[in-house]
């Protein structure tokens, strides 16, 4: 592939979340990390609870607070489904072991895909909105972990998608300019306007 006479495509970049990987929805994985620990909520409350708190939830805050601001989050949470006493210490470790009960899973067909572009002699990265933490989690549960050339998260890049800056993180770490890379997510917002 050229572009008005530029270099080839060298590399594929991915989203994570909604592209290479889905997980169980939130309220499930929340009332799943509730009932082990002995709350029990029916789902449309805890759906209710999430719901409200999406609508004042900014993610541009995600690269400054870190885990802090998933704590924040479940904080809410765990206020707005009335958890008795100090939610603090519940919510940090929904915060920590969030992944151990997300069900997180590769889409079927990424195996295939992924093989595929490597066997092009394709380098591959990933650029998300998620923290560097998690992502180190979450690879090793889907076999994935060390597979990929450069890893472009909100945390390490100090910015969301779509702002350029992510995008430029794994570009750089891959020693590309913009044209020899293609990106691939699943967001008109964070991913194709970025």
């Amino acid at each position: 592939m050229a572009c008005g006479g530029q270099s080839r495509v060298k590399a594929i970049l991915f989203d994570l979340g909604g592209t290479l990987i889905e997980t169980d929805e939130v309220p499930d994985i929340l009332q799943r990390i509730l009932q082990a620990r002995g709350v029990r909520r029916p789902r449309g409350v805890i759906a209710h609870a999430w719901n409200e708190v999406r609508r004042w939830m900014d993610i541009r805050k995600l690269p400054v607070l870190r885990e802090r601001f998933w704590v924040e989050v479940n904080l809410q949470i765990l206020r707005g489904i009335h958890v008795p006493g100090d939610p603090a210490p519940l919510a940090w470790e929904i915060a920590q072991r969030w992944w151990e009960y997300a069900n997180v899973r590769l889409y079927p067909e990424v195996p295939e895909v992924l093989g595929e572009l490597r066997s092009q002699g394709l380098r591959l990265g990933i650029v998300t909105n998620g923290l560097m933490s998690d992502v180190e989690k979450i690879l090793p549960l889907v076999r994935l972990d060390g597979f990929f050339d450069a890893i472009a998260t909100a945390d390490v890049a100090g910015v969301v998608k779509p702002h350029p800056a992510i995008f430029k993180y794994a570009l750089k770490s891959l020693n590309l300019r913009p044209w020899e890379a293609l990106f691939v997510g699943d967001s008109l917002e964070a991913d194709y306007a970025g």
